[in-house]
């Protein structure tokens, strides 16, 4: 528990930024969901949230929290995996920061906290948790609807140990 609120702080910290940055752009949250395919996990909803501040015109820092869980009946007992992933990515915008579609690209790092159960009623159930860093890959773009409005859609690739995870994700971002 302990480790969670730590990682909790340095987030909620690096969100906040020097006052430099702030001065470029105020800052956006975005809200998403869309599909995580995890290597050899059948597909499953995911659902994510991040808050974007600038450090220059292009380049942006992006803390983020992201969640996703899947389970199936297999022989008779529910087996279980879920991922609540916490991270800080680095975005650089390929365009402006006018109206339009903005491009961009970034890499990041995440913790990753896994858990796996498996739950058969005869004999109890046993489960499994699992602290990983992951190296996160993303790109996509923002389509601006207005001054504090924009959709995106973007993918990714999580590398995460036993774990890599590809995502196509889509969303909106109101920026403050």
């Amino acid at each position: 528990m302990r480790r969670h609120l730590i990682i909790a702080a340095v987030l909620l910290a690096a969100s906040l930024g020097p006052p430099a940055a702030r001065a470029q752009e105020q800052g956006s949250l975005g809200l998403g969901a869309g599909l995580v395919d995890p290597e050899d996990v059948p597909s499953t909803f995911w659902i994510t949230a991040n808050y974007r501040f600038g450090i220059t015109e292009h380049l942006l820092l992006e803390p983020e929290v992201g969640y996703w869980k899947k389970g199936e009946d297999v022989l008779g007992g529910d087996v279980s995996i879920e991922d609540l992933q916490f991270g800080l990515n680095a975005i650089y915008r390929l365009g402006g920061s006018g109206t339009g579609v903005r491009p961009w690209a970034g890499a990041g790092l995440g913790v990753h906290l896994l858990k796996g159960v498996v739950d058969f009623d005869d004999s109890g159930d046993f489960d499994d948790t699992d602290t990983e860093i992951g190296i996160h890959l993303l790109g996509g773009a923002d389509f601006v609807m207005s001054d504090a409005l924009a959709l995106f859609a973007a993918a990714r690739f999580d590398i995460v140990s036993d774990l890599n995870q590809f995502k196509l994700y889509g969303g909106v971002r109101y920026r403050f």
